[in-house]
């Protein structure tokens, strides 16, 4: 619908607010047919249960990468406030923000790029207990 809306009828940003109002307003509709609708996709009370088992996983499993991307935060906002304390200006800090920006990129391309390459072997080695070094 988007593609028409800015290819065919030329209506550029507004196409994309359009077809993102559309978008919520078919949800408000249909949401509310597949509830009353008795079929697979009705919602149940027990379906909204929070298994914690899962919610521990999932952390366990995410918290690697969260602290991949969130340590450039952490030290980015010790030099700014390291820059702001000897004596730079905003031209400094903004400096730096740009140097910092492309090293961070970088950097967290190579890392993510190692980690997605690494969990599928270790979820295949550690899904049957084959831990790295020892013997089957």
């Amino acid at each position: 619908m988007e593609y028409v809306l800015v290819f065919k009828l030329h209506w550029a940003t507004a196409a994309s607010a359009l077809d993102c109002v559309l978008g919520i307003a078919g949800m408000i509709v249909l949401v509310p047919y597949m509830q009353a609708s008795k079929n697979i996709f009705t919602l149940q009370a027990s379906d909204l249960k929070v298994n914690m088992g899962y919610v521990t996983q999932t952390v366990k499993i995410g918290f690697p990468m969260f602290v991949v991307n969130f340590c450039p935060l952490i030290t980015t906002v010790v030099v700014n406030r390291q820059l702001i304390a000897y004596g730079g200006n905003d031209l400094h800090i903004a400096a730096f923000g740009i140097f910092n920006a492309y090293i961070v990129y970088v950097m967290t391309a190579i890392t993510n790029s190692f980690t997605q390459g690494l969990q599928p072997i270790a979820s295949v080695n550690l899904g049957p207990n084959n831990l790295v070094g020892s013997e089957a």
